[in-house]
């Protein structure tokens, strides 16, 4: 009877044993591990996307996407009657100005316009502006077609947006700080990206959306359309010429240095050869290396003998 009640009660104490480790094991596999590689996979690649991802990407049809410039160079007979001209038909369009650039010369006057029309009335305000001069000298129309890059912002945009709402779900499951860091910094940069992405959405879109379009009026005359300068203003050209000049002149000595170097070690040589041989001691140099002849005697000169 012991037998059995011993064999009973160890009995009990291995099942009871055992249900504990089975409740032990499997409380930690289901304890979540918060680490930067996991949050990846459980987000999906919150990284970068690879262009295999991107062509796997399902994307909407989108019609081609182009980015239209033009330029326009137009002489006028009237300047202030051409510009005004230009501005009536801007305003007769879905366009504005967005820059405006004049010079005035004695002779002639010019002013270039840039302006941001909407696509689709470009070719019909460019036809418009042409007509309001006499004469076109200049006509461009360039078209950059980005449908490609497009595409692949607005795949990257959905790629970026689906991490980040799988970030935020991960993030309502951390539960001890280090957890909830961690997940915060990967969901900041996700954030970043997608705010770097839509700009250059944006961007796309706006250059798109209105077309640019460069249009430059001028008039040339016989007779000066400007008063000459004052007396003020031909000082300080004076003045501005001479400092020039003298600029001019430094950059000339500095550029035969070489030379000038030369002949100051020339000049110092020479001067101190001059000092230490003065023409005084030269002189007597010439003297003394200068052979003695002795005075030939004349029969004439000789005296008489004695006797």
């Amino acid at each position: 009877m012991r037998l059995v009640l011993a064999a009973f009660a160890l009995t009990f104490i291995a099942l009871i044993s055992t249900g504990t480790g089975c409740a032990t094991g499997s409380s930690d596999s289901g304890a979540p591990a918060f680490t930067e590689d996991r949050m990846a996979a459980d987000a999906g690649g919150a990284m970068p996307v690879s262009e295999a991802e991107l062509r796997q990407s399902p994307a909407p049809q989108i019609e081609r996407q182009l980015i239209k410039t033009g330029r326009l160079s137009m002489r006028v007979g009237d300047y202030d009657d051409a510009v005004a001209a230009l501005r009536d038909t801007i305003a007769n369009y879905d366009a504005y100005l967005s820059g405006e650039q004049e010079q005035r010369r004695t002779y002639r006057v010019e002013n270039t316009f840039v302006v941001r029309v909407a696509s689709d009335e470009f070719d019909a305000l460019m036809a418009a502006l042409s007509g309001i001069a006499g004469s076109v000298e200049a006509r461009s129309i360039d078209v950059d077609d980005v449908t490609e890059e497009f595409v692949d912002v607005q795949a990257r945009l959905r790629s970026r947006r689906a991490a980040e709402e799988r970030y935020l779900d991960i993030l309502q499951r951390a539960t001890t700080v280090e957890d909830i860091l961690t997940v915060q910094r990967q969901l900041d940069q996700v954030r970043e990206e997608i705010e770097r992405v839509e700009g250059r959405l944006r961007f796309l879109r706006d250059r798109v959306g209105f077309s640019t379009l460069t249009v430059s009026l001028y008039q040339e005359t016989d007779f000066a359309l400007t008063e000459g300068p004052g007396f003020f203003s031909r000082v300080g050209e004076s003045f501005e010429a001479g400092w020039r000049a003298v600029l001019e002149v430094a950059l000339g000595l500095i550029a035969v240095w070489p030379f000038l170097l030369l002949l100051g070690v020339g000049t110092w040589g020479y001067r101190r050869w001059r000092r230490a041989n003065p023409p005084s001691k030269r002189s007597a140099r010439l003297r003394v290396e200068q052979p003695t002849e002795r005075p030939t005697e004349r029969p004439s000169e000789r005296p008489a003998d004695a006797g």
